[in-house]
């Protein structure tokens, strides 16, 4: 193995503070003030579905024969079920530790099966409305109409915190492995050369070979570099990417 030159002690570059430190943000704040954000929009949807599946039960069209509920027909029973899928979309939203992203899309089909439900209805019984006279838009259309449409603020609000919280624990998970890997590294050289080899090369080595490396740069055990410099005795923090030198602790 080639050696290249002395470690020399060069300050690493520190690393870009997260987006919330960059807005003078503490991260805990953050989390929290994205936690209460969470609550307040899960509360919206659970009342959006709640007043679409109220609207469902109440007059769509009245005369002075009677009136006519949502459950006359099949189509207030789709926005029924569509308001109670909300509802149950929302309460999920309350557990913190839930990024309910798996749930996205139900919850994107039943607000749109709502909306195209209310707009075909509110437009058929206008249009009964103006021929006759005696046919008019009652309080539940208008009330799930309402609500459908109000219930796309919190769910683009909800999905675009579910997304951000999948990323973060996807990133934590990285972490925590890449860390592993690192506690792991092989502590010398040769070591580092019998990990890296083919697997049917891999075989006990013998008393001759464990003889301690000398000092020098050799490829960095961690992969996190090319070269680290090995002081004949441990792995130390001075490593080497082409032509810049720095430090980074090896565990």
């Amino acid at each position: 193995m080639q050696e290249v030159n002395e470690p020399v002690n060069v300050e690493r570059a520190p690393e870009a503070p997260a987006p919330a430190e960059r807005a003078g943000v503490a991260p805990s704040q953050a989390a929290s003030d994205a936690d209460e954000k969470r609550t307040r929009m899960s509360w919206l949807m659970v009342g959006a579905g709640a007043a679409i599946a109220l609207g469902s039960l109440l007059p769509w069209a009245t005369s002075p024969v009677g009136n006519a509920s949502g459950m006359s027909v099949y189509l207030g029973w789709l926005t029924l079920f569509g308001g109670i899928a909300l509802g149950l979309y929302g309460y999920q939203g309350l557990r913190k530790d839930d990024p309910i992203v798996r749930h996205h899309g139900w919850a994107i089909t039943a607000v749109s099966v709502s909306i195209v439900v209310t707009v075909t209805t509110f437009g058929a019984v206008e249009d009964l409305s103006d021929l006759g006279g005696v046919v008019n838009i009652g309080a539940g259309l208008y009330m799930a109409l309402i609500a459908s449409l109000f219930a796309i603020w919190p769910l683009v609000q909800l999905r675009k915190d579910g997304k951000l919280r999948e990323a973060a624990a996807n990133r934590q998970e990285v972490s925590a492995m890449a860390s592993q890997i690192a506690g792991q590294a092989p502590s010398t050289p040769a070591q580092a050369e019998r990990v890296q080899a083919p697997a049917a090369e891999r075989v006990q080595a013998p008393a001759a070979e464990q003889v301690q490396s000398p000092a020098g740069w050799y490829a960095d055990p961690t992969s996190r570099h090319q070269r680290r410099y090995f002081d004949g005795a441990t792995w130390t923090e001075h490593v080497v990417d082409e032509e810049t030198r720095a430090t980074d602790p090896i565990g």
